[in-house]
């Protein structure tokens, strides 16, 4: 069981009993004045206070689940700055989009030094290994990648596609989680939505929404790689169509959050939605990627959704410009390895 103190003085005490998937909250600690205070307190059944929190087993069975109150204000600045300087320096790949009044930016893979240098200052002495490690059942655990969104629009039209982050990575295996981290409160008709357990069904091509028509999410597009996959994959199922219809089509799983909490899920787990909208016109999010022991290589074909090839030469040179250290070329089903990763358990 895991009980955490918010941030906050009239932050309520949480409570989640291990396995359960349920939260209870229970009445905000006012007793102790006006002082604000920034204090993680985490317990378990045979433990006390200061142990490191744990990741919920529902990370294996469900896909995902959610950690409250991981990083404190500290932790959550260096964050942040990490995720500022990457929206000031972006790497080739990054893709800023403008319709109307939405607006949508990502970035990932960047390898300006200062970025690695950021990553490893808010990463040091967090228990981020040991949890993975717990929970994988994995004698390693490695950092891979950040990515960045930025999300901005007025009319809750700006869902993101459902979708598994595998479709357009190389990446298979039970151990990779994706640490979701956003900088604003976000109410949970605005959070993140995980179809639950998805993560150990197929493999489904990436299906955008109708390029000429972005906002309306119930005309689709083609799926992306198509034929240059041999074989070709599924395409993505219409989500968005099965839960307009009947929304207990799927079992999807959300969570509001606050600052510090974290939502951890499988890059592989079906994902999407998080609107932006009237009540919640921006969304700011920093992902963290992680690896462990059963991580392999899955080829792919070259691109990605907004690539171009000269956004990629532009990323090559750059690497070696910079000196990146790669391992050498991975095949299907090889160890994900190489000595640019940081690893830290």
């Amino acid at each position: 069981m895991l009980f955490s103190v918010g941030v906050g003085t009239n932050a309520p005490l949480r409570y989640q009993p291990s396995g359960s998937g349920k939260e209870i909250v229970l009445s905000p600690l006012t007793h102790r004045g006006a002082g604000d205070y920034r204090r993680l307190i985490v317990l378990t059944a045979q433990g006390g206070p200061n142990m490191a929190p744990k990741l919920d087993k529902a990370l294996m069975t469900d896909g995902a689940t959610v950690v409250r109150g991981l990083f404190d204000d500290v932790v959550m600045a260096k964050l942040q700055e990490l995720y500022g300087y990457c929206f000031e320096h972006p790497s080739p790949i990054a893709i800023s989009r403008t319709s109307g009044e939405d607006r949508s930016y990502t970035d990932m893979l960047n390898s300006d030094p200062r970025v690695r240098e950021l990553t490893e200052e808010a990463l040091e002495g967090l228990p981020i290994g040991e949890m993975l490690a717990e929970v994988w059942g994995s004698e390693h655990v490695w950092y891979l990648t950040e990515e960045i969104f930025l999300k901005e629009s007025k009319g809750n039209k700006n869902r993101g596609v459902f979708h598994q982050d595998s479709s357009l990575a190389p990446w298979e295996g039970e151990h990779w989680a994706n640490f979701w981290i956003s900088f604003d409160p976000v109410p949970k008709e605005n959070a993140l939505e995980i179809l639950k357990g998805t993560h150990l069904g197929p493999q489904y091509d990436y299906v955008p929404y109708d390029p000429e028509d972005p906002s309306n999410q119930s005309k689709r597009g083609k799926p992306f790689w198509g034929d240059r996959n041999d074989p070709p994959w599924p395409a993505a199922l219409d989500i968005e169509g099965d839960l307009a219809q009947d929304p207990n089509s799927w079992d999807v799983l959300t969570w509001g959050v606050e600052p510090g909490d974290v939502v951890v899920f499988h890059p592989h787990v079906i994902h999407g939605g998080a609107p932006t909208g009237p009540q919640y016109p921006r969304r700011r999010t920093l992902s963290l990627r992680f690896f462990g022991d059963k991580s392999y290589y899955k080829p792919i074909p070259p691109g990605g959704v907004g690539q171009t090839p000269k956004m990629h030469a532009e990323r090559v040179r750059l690497h070696k410009e910079r000196g990146i250290k790669r391992g050498p070329k991975m095949k299907a089903g090889d160890l994900w390895r190489g000595p640019q990763y940081l690893q830290l358990q």
